[in-house]
C-alpha cells in the first residue's frame, strides 16, 4: 500500500509541472520586484512616432517642497532672501547716532548756512567729502542742524554762513574770512583752521549734541591781539 501511495504522489506532481511549469529567470535579469515601474505613456508623436512619457516617481523633493508646491517655495525663499538686506539695514541704524547741532550768532544779512561733519582722515583736506553735510537757510538768534544715521566715531564739525549763496567762504586778499564760520568745540582759528584734536569730538549710537558760535574775522583778530 506504501508503494502505491507514494507512486500516486509522483504522478500528481508530473501532472501539475506539466500544467503550471516553473518560471526560470535567465541570467542577469533581476526579480521583477527590483523593477522600475512601467512608464505611463502619455502620447505618441503623429510624425516621429515617438513616445512621451511619464514615469510613476515617489516625492524625493528635500525639505518637503512636493507638499508646499514648488512655486510657493520659490515665493518663500525669495522673499526671505529680500528680507535680510533690510533686517541688516534696521539693525545698523540702530547702532548710528543721531546729531543735533545748535549755532548761535548768525549775520543778520540772512543766507545759507552750511555745515560738514568730518572724520580724522577728510578733516585736514578742504575738498574732501564730508561725512555728512547740510545746507538750512539761516535765521537771527539760533540754527538748529540735524544729522541721521551718524556712524559712531570721532568727528569735526565746519560751518560758515554763505550770505551772498554762492557755495564758498569769501575771503579776502590777504585770507581772512568775509563770512561767518564756526569749528565744533568753538576752536579759534590761528593762521589756518584748528587741528583736528582742537575740533573733535565723540558721537555714539542714540542722541548727540553740539552746541557753537560763528565767528568772524573782527572778533579773530581781537582775540588773536589778547
Amino acid at each position: 500500500m506504501t508503494s502505491w501511495f507514494f507512486g500516486f504522489a509522483h504522478s500528481v506532481a508530473r501532472t501539475a509541472t506539466q500544467i503550471h511549469p516553473p518560471r526560470v529567470r535567465r541570467a542577469g535579469s533581476e526579480p521583477r520586484r527590483n523593477r522600475c515601474p512601467k512608464p505611463i505613456i502619455l502620447c505618441r508623436n503623429s510624425r516621429s512616432g515617438d513616445r512621451i512619457t511619464a514615469a510613476r516617481t515617489l516625492n524625493t523633493a528635500p525639505f518637503g517642497i512636493g507638499s508646499i508646491g514648488h512655486k510657493r517655495f520659490w515665493i518663500l525663499f525669495v522673499a526671505i532672501l529680500l528680507a535680510q538686506p533690510a533686517c541688516a539695514d534696521a539693525l545698523g541704524s540702530e547702532q548710528n547716532g543721531t546729531l543735533t547741532v545748535r549755532i548761535e550768532n548768525a549775520a543778520p544779512q540772512g543766507g545759507i548756512v552750511r555745515l560738514g561733519l568730518y572724520d580724522a582722515a577728510h578733516y585736514p583736506d578742504n575738498n574732501s567729502q564730508p561725512t555728512a553735510s547740510v545746507d538750512a537757510p539761516a535765521a537771527t538768534g539760533e540754527v538748529v542742524i540735524t544729522l541721521m544715521d551718524i556712524p559712531p566715531g570721532i568727528y569735526a564739525i565746519e560751518t560758515f554762513q554763505d550770505i551772498n549763496a554762492n557755495g564758498k567762504l569769501d575771503m579776502s586778499w590777504i585770507g581772512l574770512p568775509l563770512e561767518p564760520f564756526g569749528f565744533s568745540r568753538d576752536a579759534r582759528p590761528i593762521f589756518g583752521k584748528p587741528d583736528f584734536s582742537a575740533v573733535s569730538f565723540a558721537v555714539v549710537a542714540g542722541v548727540n549734541s553740539q552746541s557753537l558760535r560763528f565767528q568772524n574775522s573782527i572778533s579773530q583778530l581781537a582775540t588773536n591781539k589778547r
